[in-house]
């Protein structure tokens, strides 16, 4: 369910985005030894689910049964205006709920050439690969589309709702 980033997605959404506020599903707090250069990093211990994101953040979260509550709070951190743009490498599961509720027509998705090799991994991955971006500038998805030119981008303009924001 945990896997590392593969570095060429890192270095394509740094190159893109710039500095990244906010790793909340790292599996330390040591900068220094985190796989997702960050700012601040939320561990399983932190609860990344139960605290408010900031700033430019990327997830990888876990894929296993939290997965869609992982992608409904990158949605909402940004449609409640507390994260600026959200990035999250998630499975290209176009047929289940989650993705219809709260990626499709919400999240700018590049979806990624062929199967991606998560870290030390003997093989690739069982399924594709999709980043979801929420709340991403014309000038973020310009220039990660520069940096990962074989993904089909299909982009979705932010909404003005704020249904499920907390007061």
């Amino acid at each position: 369910m945990n896997w590392k980033t593969p570095t060429k997605i890192l270095d394509a959404i740094y190159e893109a985005l710039g500095t990244i506020d906010l790793d909340p599903c790292s599996p330390t707090t040591n900068r220094a030894s985190a796989p997702v250069q960050a700012s601040v990093h939320f561990t399983e211990a932190d609860d990344g689910l139960a605290l408010p994101w900031h700033g430019i953040v990327f997830i990888n979260p876990p894929y296993g049964r939290q997965l869609k509550a992982w992608v409904a709070k990158a949605k909402d951190e940004v449609f409640c205006g507390n994260a600026r743009t959200v990035v999250a490498l998630i499975p290209a599961r176009t047929d289940t709920r989650y993705w219809h509720e709260h990626v499709a027509g919400d999240a700018t998705v590049f979806f990624l050439r062929g199967r991606l090799r998560f870290g030390a991994a003997d093989a690739a991955a069982p399924f594709p690969s999709a980043l979801a971006l929420w709340g991403a500038t014309a000038h973020q998805v310009n220039a990660l589309q520069k940096r990962l030119p074989d993904a089909w981008v299909v982009t979705a303009a932010m909404r003005e709702d704020v249904a499920g924001c907390e007061s």
